[in-house]
């Protein structure tokens, strides 16, 4: 359901080919990445504006927290998580650096190394692929 709001405001806004007014309210539509305000001017004229919403939150990788929450806060490297993990050092570069997808297995020995719920880094992970394909889906399908 798109978000919605409603509010009386004292605001002054200059619209192309409009003087200046001081509008009373302004409702706000949302959905998806785009919105639409209605303004509602002291002598009620209503007027419209579209905006489509482009820019998109970076999103963290799984990588990028293990290393800048786990690895990095608590002074060590990647290597020494690896040894202690007993697996190679490349398989934590490969998820560091975004070439491979945090895989179950790693994951179990990563949470039980810091003490963590079993899945958290593969949960990160599912969330990350679905925000990515949700993405590339909303560019895709024209939202109306």
């Amino acid at each position: 359901m798109p978000a919605t709001g409603l509010g009386k405001v004292s605001l002054e806004l200059s619209l192309p080919g409009v003087r200046w007014l001081l509008y009373k309210y302004i409702y706000a539509y949302f959905w998806q990445d785009k919105a639409r305000y209605c303004l509602i001017s002291q002598d009620n004229s209503v007027f419209y504006i579209n905006v489509q919403m482009k820019k998109y939150i970076e999103l963290e990788t799984v990588g990028t927290v293990l290393k800048e929450e786990f690895i990095e806060p608590h002074n060590l490297t990647i290597e020494q998580v690896a040894n202690a993990i007993s697996v190679p050092a490349w398989k934590l570069f490969a998820v560091i650096e975004g070439g491979e997808p945090m895989a179950a297995d790693l994951d179990l020995l990563l949470t039980k190394y810091f003490g963590m719920s079993e899945g958290f880094f593969v949960r990160w992970q599912e969330s990350y692929n679905a925000r990515i394909a949700k993405r590339q889906l909303v560019e895709l399908v024209d939202y109306h």
